[in-house]
């Protein structure tokens, strides 16, 4: 209710949260390491919508919008560059995590 979205439309803003990389899905369990496999699973896709889709349904991000609309798009334009970063530290670490896995394996032979 704080954040302002109708709670018909719940599962659909989650959605936004995953698709514009918002919120990220992965899973880590250390005791795949332990069989040679990739710990760290990034079970999102990269990110294939925009953050202002998802951002600007919830009133508290569209507050700012409204008020101040030159601060509020150069939040938006650094929090959009922080979660490409993040989604590419995120990638970059399930392929180390998977090189790393190999690397143990092949030594273990």
């Amino acid at each position: 209710i704080a954040h302002g979205i109708n709670m018909a439309k719940g599962m659909d803003q989650q959605k936004l949260a995953a698709d514009t990389g918002y919120w990220p899905l992965f899973r880590y369990d250390p005791r795949l390491k332990e069989q040679g496999k990739n710990p760290f699973q990034l079970d999102s896709r990269k990110p294939k919508a925009p953050l202002e889709s998802y951002m600007y349904n919830e009133n508290r991000f569209r507050m700012l919008q409204s008020s101040q609309p030159q601060a509020a798009e150069m939040l938006l334009n650094a929090a959009q560059q922080h979660v490409l970063e993040r989604w590419h530290k995120y990638e970059e670490l399930a392929k180390q995590e998977q090189r790393n896995a190999e690397h143990s394996k092949a030594i273990e032979s």
